[in-house]
């Protein structure tokens, strides 16, 4: 997971200087959103002719029963859970996580650029360095820590971090302490996450 994490971090790390750069031409943000369809249809077509299939032709399913409302009824798939509370937990804790830090992430981008008046060039540069962190942490510190304490540890950890450190980012004025309560924040997901899967 921790690979994972990297990739993931390489992703945060390429895509907002390749976005700032495109968005600094002509076209502007329109240029950050058609190189962002571009890479992913090139992803997309890689994925479907490079991707093995691992599940032998004889255990492959061949009708498969597809219902969207079966699919987004989440209540009904949680209520199979209801006799396993560690299960329940866990699902309860990562779905907190997602909504928190998928709303950081589509505002944090809009607070640095209206605070510290980054262009998107320099905006790019800026999360080029914390997707950089992402990777050190994710590749390094997040699987030392979880071998030293412990899944659950580490994850409270990594949540301890984050509680600390998110609020403080709004009361931020000046870009080394913003690059330093992102650190931390990036610090707390890459524990946080690799704890989750596992």
């Amino acid at each position: 997971y921790g690979i994972q994490g990297g990739v993931f971090g390489l992703g945060l790390l390429l895509g907002p200087a390749i976005g700032g750069l495109a968005g600094e031409t002509q076209i502007e943000y329109l240029g950050t959103v058609l190189v962002a369809l571009v890479v992913s249809i090139i992803a997309l077509i890689y994925l479907y002719k490079s991707l093995p299939e691992t599940l032998e032709r004889t255990k492959r399913d061949k009708k498969i029963h597809f219902r969207l409302m079966d699919e987004i009824n989440f209540v009904f798939k949680l209520n199979k859970y209801r006799d396993n509370p560690f299960v329940l937990n866990v699902l309860f804790m990562r779905v907190f996580f997602a909504f928190i830090f998928t709303a950081y992430t589509t505002i944090i981008v809009l607070f640095v650029k209206n605070a510290f008046h980054l262009s998107p060039n320099k905006l790019g540069f800026l999360f080029l360095i914390i997707g950089s962190l992402v990777i050190l942490n994710q590749v390094y510190i997040a699987p030392y820590l979880s071998k030293r304490f412990g899944d659950f540890k580490a994850l409270c950890i990594g949540l301890i971090i984050m509680i600390i450190s998110m609020p403080l980012v709004s009361f931020v004025h000046n870009l080394f302490y913003f690059m330093l309560m992102a650190y931390l924040i990036n610090l707390g997901y890459s524990i946080c996450m690799p704890t989750f899967r596992a």
